[in-house]
């Protein structure tokens, strides 16, 4: 019985903390690597070893040699009924149980059955007597309670059924079993359903296995299907579909017949063979990874008799866990193992193992758990200058946390923080000298954007430093008017903030404010996700009325970068917006988003694209205004076959000298550091980049008097339509920066 199962695996206990899952492969005579049934496990690394709690288990949801066959002429099966008065034959039932499912898709019990090993004569025999069964043809579903079924259990479709047959009475039987296996795993509330794609064999190609696989996604809405495909099969594979052992072009060339489908997901299974070329496995972390079944073949016996993982194959889960896809342990325990240990402490060897590498992870910093809140998470860019009504968004609640993410992100990022104290300190130990001979006796800072002070705090720790210029007025200006108040309470009790000096940025002079000509140092953090999407040129431009011809701001220059981005997640996240939250005026692929982006990976390295030196009115000609318009056209080389969904764009900003600041990944591996924000320009249909070919991206930054918009679009390998054209999804104001100005009736 299941429950029994369930219950010697420890199953049902629950392991809130689990990190892998437990499998049944239970068939023995299609698989050739399997042999036999398996199980999967989950435990956590606190956890004593061989105290292993398994999580789930995935068996099938019929017996693996339970095949059926499908009448598909009623008179012919009528006439059979009739005249048929002996009772059932051909094999025992799988499950106990009363009631049918036989024939489910014509509503009616026409089904017939033969045990696989019977043959093609046994079938052929089975299809000419018309056998009728009236047994259920899998287990009951009171084996198990509800709760139990939709938490411990996940569905195995039978690997016999062939839906890409070349001969239309297998394909169209396949296609009866297939339905009645998946309404059945619906009609449990099971979490998913396990289907295995078909890459080898005689096959007719994959059309009528995408076209059945899009009408169970829409028929079962509540299912999950995940596609089971190796990471890579042997090179002498006999299979049309998969080039060089590499499967990801199959399951690319499905995920485009589903379109995307949000509950169609990858259950990738891991065996001996990894991938050889570069940036192989790297696509799959772009891709809806919700399994990852791990073949016993993967795993290497040390001297102790222990199962352990070569280097690669540690490397290529540990960096899985960063996408925190379900494990699972698959195929037959090897008879090393079976000579000391049962089945189910053999296992747990396995599972305690991967509960030890998980485990020995370091604790993420501070500023990595901050992102991780955040991770795919796509939010409209922060316009705290000048706020414009909240769109809807991913989630509801997106709009109300930008203000608040914009404001705590500088608190944890300790690595920018750092780089700031280090450009401030080298700035008032070279500004010292001149600083003492001036009327106030020190140095004047104006600082853009304060927040809750984690800016401020940095500007007077750095003029503590030993040879540091004194501070004769430090300034603060603020657009939003709750960190104003924040500000405000805390100069009022800190003596250290004796100096400071709070000011509401909207409709702000600076001239009349702080003074001409009286700023020496001006620091900000408004760099936003792309360097200039905070329009931080803008706003310095407005200041300059209060710099002194030698002024010094930090950051002096901010290039940004662009990348093209493979994103399922993203992709699917802004069309389900919107099916779900937007009219049918309003669109969501033509605006910029800010983004952690976790489950997505570059197409091609980054490249540089805008330039912005700041102030650009104190280094640019002298009476002539800043034109901060901008246009740039970026060709990227692809190296392997991925599918574009977006464009992800960065910045580096040059603070003082050689301190600098970067939100290139490649300048923190995600190993190392936080994933930072990005600011994400998506494409309104995904687009397939063939290897060696091209992708020419146009992006421009335009403004029409206080507005200041993206555009962009693609024109290689195809053409896109131009997105947010003269800012129709998507703008930015100056409106609030400027004083206001009278008013004429």
């Amino acid at each position: 019985r299941l429950r029994d199962v369930l219950e010697e695996f420890d199953v049902l206990q629950g392991a809130a903390a689990a990190t892998a899952a437990a499998a049944a492969d239970g068939d023995e005579s299609r698989r050739a690597s399997a042999g036999g049934s398996a199980v999967s496990a989950g435990a956590s690394g606190a956890r004593k070893p061989g105290d292993a709690v398994f999580d789930f288990v995935i068996v099938p949801l019929a017996h693996p040699r339970y095949e059926r066959i499908f009448e598909m002429q009623r008179g012919a099966m009528a006439g059979t009924l009739s005249g048929s008065t002996r009772t059932n034959s051909g094999g025992g039932s799988v499950g106990g149980g009363s009631g049918t499912l036989a024939g489910l898709s014509r509503g009616v019990p026409t089904g017939s059955v033969r045990s696989s090993r019977a043959g093609s004569g046994g079938a052929r025999e089975a299809a000419q007597q018309a056998i009728v069964r009236s047994d259920p043809f899998t287990r009951s579903d009171t084996e198990l309670y509800t709760g139990e079924w939709m938490s411990a259990v996940l569905g195995k479709v039978s690997e016999w059924i062939r839906l890409d047959s070349i001969h239309d009475s297998v394909r169209s039987n396949a296609e009866e079993a297939f339905f009645q296996e998946l309404a059945y795993a619906a009609h449990l509330s099971l979490r998913a359903a396990v289907v295995t794609a078909p890459i080898g064999g005689p096959s007719g190609g994959i059309a009528n296995f995408g076209s059945c696989l899009n009408a169970a996604l829409l028929r079962f809405p509540t299912l999950q299907i995940w596609l089971r495909l190796p990471v890579r099969v042997p090179d002498s594979f006999p299979s049309s579909r998969v080039k060089d052992g590499d499967t990801w072009e199959l399951w690319n060339a499905v995920r485009c017949m589903c379109d995307s489908h949000p509950n169609l997901g990858v259950a990738l299974e891991v065996g001996a063979l990894l991938p050889a070329a570069p940036g192989v496995l790297e696509r799959w972390t772009a891709e809806p990874l919700r399994l990852m079944l791990l073949s016993t073949a993967a795993f290497q016996m040390n001297r102790h008799s222990f199962p352990v993982l070569s280097k690669p194959h540690q490397a290529f889960v540990k960096a899985a866990f960063r996408y925190q896809p379900q494990l699972a342990i698959c195929h037959r325990l090897p008879p090393k193992i079976l000579e000391t240990q049962t089945v189910t402490r053999g296992y747990r060897l396995y599972v305690d193992y991967i509960a030890h590498m998980f485990g020995k992870q370091p604790v993420p910093p501070a500023d990595e758990q901050f992102c991780a809140k955040y991770q795919d998470v796509l939010m409209e860019p922060p316009q705290l200058l000048a706020p414009q009504p909240p769109r809807a968004s991913m989630h509801v609640d997106a709009p109300r946390l930008v203000p608040a993410l914009s404001v705590a992100s500088l608190e944890y990022d300790t690595a920018k923080l750092e780089a700031y104290a280090d450009a401030l300190a080298r700035c008032f130990v070279d500004r010292a000298p001149a600083a003492a001979t001036t009327i106030k006796g020190g140095i004047v800072v104006l600082v853009l954007g304060g927040g809750r002070g984690a800016m401020l705090t940095t500007v007077l720790a750095a003029a503590k430093r030993p040879g540091a210029a004194k501070l004769a007025e430090v300034h603060v200006v603020d657009m939003n008017p709750m960190a104003v108040q924040t500000l405000r309470s805390r100069a009022a009790r800190d003596p250290e903030w004796a100096r400071v000096r709070v000011h509401q940025g909207r409709d702000w002079s600076a001239g009349r404010g702080v003074g001409r000509k009286q700023v020496d140092v001006c620091v900000t953090d408004l760099l936003g996700a792309f360097g200039d999407d905070a329009l931080l040129p803008e706003w310095l431009e407005t200041m300059t009325d209060a710099f002194k011809d030698d002024v010094v701001c930090i950051p002096s220059r901010v290039e940004s970068y662009i990348a093209p981005l493979s994103g399922d997640v993203l992709y699917n996240a802004l069309r389900n917006d919107t099916a779900a939250t937007r009219t049918a005026a309003e669109r969501p692929f033509d605006a910029p988003y800010v983004v952690c982006i976790n489950r997505g990976s570059h197409v091609a390295p980054v490249q540089q694209c805008f330039t912005f030196a700041l102030p650009a009115a104190i280094v640019g000609v002298a009476g002539e205004k800043p034109s901060f318009s901008q246009q740039r056209s970026l060709t990227f080389d692809v190296s392997e076959a991925r599918v574009l969904h977006g464009f992800a764009g960065y910045y580096d900003a040059a603070l003082y000298k050689d301190v600098t600041f970067s939100t290139r990944p490649e300048t923190h591996p995600p190993a190392q550091g936080a994933n930072r924000f990005a600011l994400f320009f998506p494409v309104r249909l995904p687009i397939y980049l063939v290897r060696g070919t091209v992708c020419t991206f146009e992006l421009w930054r335009r403004s029409e008097g206080p507005r200041v918009w993206y555009e962009w679009a693609v024109t290689a390998p195809e053409l896109t339509p131009l997105h947010n054209v003269m800012g129709c999804a998507f703008s930015m104001t100056t409106r609030g920066f400027l004083p206001p100005t009278p008013s004429v009736w």
